[in-house]
């Protein structure tokens, strides 16, 4: 593997999120474009997209995102929130957690309970197949699940725009969060991991994604 090759291996990690999710590096950041990276997602993963308790918290990002699908069905959710009247009192309601970083795999919890309570005023679901793109912005709250029962890797790449300055660390759910940690999460990656996770990847995408991959991890 080349010197640029294990210059991604080092930035990309293992069991990204929740285990069996890993994050490779295609593109890093410069000063004028954002990181382009690609989720993989290995066979079998509960990836869920449950309304009220998804696997991954609803959450926004400090960047608008472009998501494009490479192989298999990946199914973006996106949530848009209002504040619950004060005469109202028996509609559902998803509740916040603050989010804090642990990308180290420390046994800190990674999520805190808030008093914020939100009412779901819409929810949009798109369903994207290979080379399908949507694209979000930073303020949006979204988490993606896969179709269960998945016998091969599913992978989309994130396209990260330079930082928009307008971010919530709130993330949404009705799960309890308050006991997750990173730890057996955000792993290093080494060249060869790196490389068998690529190649088993792209064993599964169709002849033009797999050369949109190519040319991006050249």
């Amino acid at each position: 593997m080349n010197e640029d090759c294990m210059k991604l291996a080092q930035l990309s990690k293992e069991n990204c999120h929740v285990k069996g999710l890993h994050s490779l590096v295609l593109r890093p950041a410069t000063n004028t474009s954002g990181m382009v990276r690609m989720y993989i997602a290995e066979p079998g993963i509960d990836l869920r997209g449950d309304l009220f308790g998804p696997t991954i918290a609803y959450h926004c990002h400090q960047y608008d995102i472009q998501i494009t699908c490479i192989s298999g069905v990946l199914i973006n959710h996106v949530l848009t929130l209002k504040d619950r009247p004060a005469d109202v009192t028996e509609a559902p309601v998803i509740q916040g957690w603050k989010f804090s970083s642990q990308l180290h795999g420390s046994a800190t919890p990674m999520f805190s309970k808030t008093a914020t309570m939100k009412m779901i005023a819409k929810l949009v679901i798109t369903r994207l197949e290979p080379l399908d793109t949507y694209e979000g912005p930073s303020f949006e709250y979204h988490t993606v699940s896969i179709p269960p029962a998945g016998k091969e890797f599913v992978s989309w790449m994130v396209h990260e725009k330079p930082p928009t300055g307008i971010y919530d660390p709130t993330a949404y759910s009705n799960a309890d969060l308050s006991g997750l940690t990173a730890e057996g999460l955000y792993g290093n990656m080494t060249q060869e991991r790196y490389a068998a996770l690529l190649k088993n990847a792209m064993s599964c995408m169709e002849p033009d994604a797999a050369a949109l991959v190519s040319e991006l991890s050249k």
